[in-house]
């Protein structure tokens, strides 16, 4: 088991798809592209919601503390 930020992240959808990597985060169409790409927003107190040992367990990664 891995901690979650330890695994590899193979991102099969951005590598091939055609996306919008401007960074712009109004709301805005988007012709002829299936993402944008934009920075997350800081969070304050950032909390856990939801857990799924079952899945967790299916990708091989350890509950973050």
């Amino acid at each position: 088991m891995q901690s979650l930020s330890a695994k590899e992240y193979k991102n099969a959808f951005v590598n091939n798809f055609p996306g919008d990597v401007s960074g712009d985060a109004r709301p805005r169409q988007t012709p002829g592209v299936l993402y944008s790409k934009v920075n997350p927003s800081p969070v304050r107190s950032p909390k856990l919601l939801a857990w799924s040992d079952e899945l967790a367990a299916e990708l091989g990664i350890l509950k973050p503390t």
